[in-house]
């Protein structure tokens, strides 16, 4: 009995008051919570933005990986931290990959004037749209004037550029993928810390083989990066993958 409880109504003033009372303050949002949360005094976890960053690597099952990485970003509409926020895919098998997503439930959009209005709807002033946070693919395109099947699960958007060169590379709290294509690993890799904004510590290639195809036996100097990254990979003859996810 009352193992949950919360303020009606919330404010900034009662939430600060709380963290002051309480043995231990977990506490997710943005970078103002979390700083609210560790300067409460008392012990505190505290987690800010999320942007994951999805490197699918070459010779993925996508029949497989696709429809998995559409699940993370559907589930909840899109506002949990941990949800893939980006496809970055091998350029040889990005139209695969597009293909498979749309047969598990996404629409593809790539028109120039859709996009825009994608990117108008969601970013207005450049901030997320406090309207569309969690609310469902079908509605996220109805407010972008775009018509969608009525079994929509997810929107992906081919972004232009990586970082400030599209706003899409940003968070989208609703259950929106904007996708890339890469060639070297490495540059999947720069596309990462240029939508971070955060410098990849010594991206490179060792001897960290777990099986076959497991990112051509790269050591996860990827994995170093101050922010949330999923990575999937093949786990041998299985034709499986792993995610691994990792916040610092």
């Amino acid at each position: 009995e009352n193992v949950i409880q919360f303020i009606d109504p919330p404010s900034v003033e009662a939430s600060a008051e709380l963290m002051k009372q309480v043995d231990v303050v977990v506490a997710t949002g943005g970078m103002a919570m979390v700083r609210s949360a560790y300067s409460s005094g008392k012990p505190a976890y505290g987690v800010g933005v999320g942007n994951v960053q999805c490197i699918v690597d070459r010779g993925m099952d996508i029949s497989v990986a696709v429809p998995k990485i559409l699940e993370g970003r559907a589930f909840d509409n899109g506002i949990i931290c941990s949800g893939e926020q980006t496809i970055i895919a091998p350029k040889e098998e990005y139209d695969a990959i597009m293909a498979e997503a749309q047969k598990n439930g996404a629409v593809y959009v790539t028109d120039p004037a859709q996009k825009q209005a994608l990117r108008d709807t969601i970013f207005p002033g450049g901030v997320m749209n406090k309207d569309l946070v969690g609310v469902s693919a079908i509605k996220v395109a109805e407010a972008a004037g775009i018509k969608v099947p009525a079994d929509t699960r997810v929107i992906l958007i081919e972004a232009d550029g990586y970082g400030k060169a599209d706003i899409l590379s940003k968070e989208k709290m609703c259950p929106v993928i904007s996708t890339y294509r890469y060639d070297a690993f490495e540059e999947a890799v720069e596309g990462v810390e240029a939508r971070s904004g955060r410098r990849v510590a010594d991206p490179h290639r060792g001897a960290d083989s777990l099986g076959d195809g497991l990112l051509e036996e790269r050591s996860f100097g990827l994995l170093q990066l101050a922010a949330r990254q999923v990575v999937h990979i093949d786990v041998g003859a299985r034709r499986d993958f792993l995610v691994y996810q990792r916040e610092v």
